[in-house]
């Protein structure tokens, strides 16, 4: 997929970097010179612009790209304004982070197709490493769906995936399975990565270390990280 990432802070950069890492192709944007140099080598490209005007934005491929993401933070009028050009400018989708629930009601009433509140997701996540050390990732799709990626706990080991049962014991969605290999770096040393396994079926034996990634409700998790912490 293709992606335009408008402000390039924690928000902005983390979510280019993770994007391009997954092989989409990633267009940086920012007002500040100083992060589009630094960050050029993380993702396809960046450009360094004044994100207020209307006239720079439609120098981007607005059009072209899948979805629009405005991760602008610090100063809400940029930020709904940069919002409003780009729907404007005919973007297919348009993902915004808000930081007050003024900044919600404007993106709300413009319309776009995700409004992202990474304080309430961040103190989400927080939760979840306190009271579990198995929980790797979480990824919000809307207000009540989640993406979640956890370690293997021993109750799954040495079972295959059609006897965890996942939809029928807890409602959730087996997405993918990662599974650790070793991958050699350009120094020579050994890496522990995970890698999907690409010819996941319901015979698939879980084993220790395996990283499961599941999707469905906040609620029906909770009843599962019982079972995991």
């Amino acid at each position: 997929m293709k992606f335009i990432i408008i402000g390039l802070g924690n928000l902005g950069y983390t979510m280019a970097k993770l994007l391009t890492e997954q092989g989409d192709e990633v267009i940086g944007v920012d007002s500040n010179l100083s992060r589009v140099e630094e960050y050029k080598n993380d993702m396809s490209s960046t450009i360094c612009m004044d994100v207020s005007e209307f006239h720079a934005l439609s120098s981007l491929p607005i059009k072209e790209v899948d979805v629009v993401i405005v991760a602008i933070g610090d100063v809400l009028s940029t930020s709904i304004e940069a919002v409003a050009y780009v729907k404007q400018l005919g973007a297919k989708r348009i993902f915004a982070r808000t930081n007050s629930r003024v900044e919600t009601a404007i993106l709300e009433a413009i319309g776009i197709d995700c409004i992202m509140k990474p304080s309430e997701f961040a103190a989400e996540m927080y939760s979840f490493d306190v009271s579990s050390s198995k929980i790797e990732a979480l990824f919000p799709v809307d207000d009540s769906y989640r993406i979640y990626e956890f370690k293997a706990p021993k109750v799954f080991l040495g079972n295959n995936i059609e006897s965890l049962k996942l939809e029928d014991n807890f409602k959730m969605k087996l997405v993918s399975v990662l599974r650790p290999t070793f991958q050699l770096n350009m120094f020579g040393n050994k890496n522990n990565v995970l890698k999907v396994i690409s010819d996941i079926s319901p015979q698939t034996i879980i084993n220790e270390g395996d990283v499961l990634v599941v999707f469905g409700r906040k609620e029906d998790f909770a009843k599962m990280k019982k079972l995991i912490s």
